[in-house]
């Protein structure tokens, strides 16, 4: 499920897209969870949102922020990910479809 460079907008491609008027929108946070996503690993596997600070806190600036936007694209009506299971630090997430593969 990795990304795929040749379906990647020249933005991404390119690494742009942070230089770019109305950054961070949607596309580009979702861009940077799997770009996380496959730097660590966990690609196929499950994830927390404490997995994704490092590389979101640009995007999204707190732990909460981030926890709010993988639970949107977890309930979303064409989800990229599903949630796996809750526990009291939060809940975990599995990727299930990437729009670059």
């Amino acid at each position: 499920m990795r990304i795929n460079q040749n379906k990647l907008e020249i933005k991404y491609a390119l690494e742009l897209y942070r230089e770019l008027p109305g950054f961070p929108s949607q596309m580009d946070n979702i861009y940077v969870m799997i770009r996380s996503l496959e730097d660590q690993d966990l690609l196929d596997k499950e994830f927390s949102p404490d997995n994704m600070w490092s590389a979101m806190r640009t995007c999204l600036g707190t732990i909460t922020e981030i926890r709010e936007f993988l639970e949107t694209l977890a309930v979303s009506k064409d989800p990229i990910i599903e949630k796996t299971k809750q526990d009291k630090r939060g809940g975990y997430y599995r990727l299930i479809r990437n729009p670059w593969m």
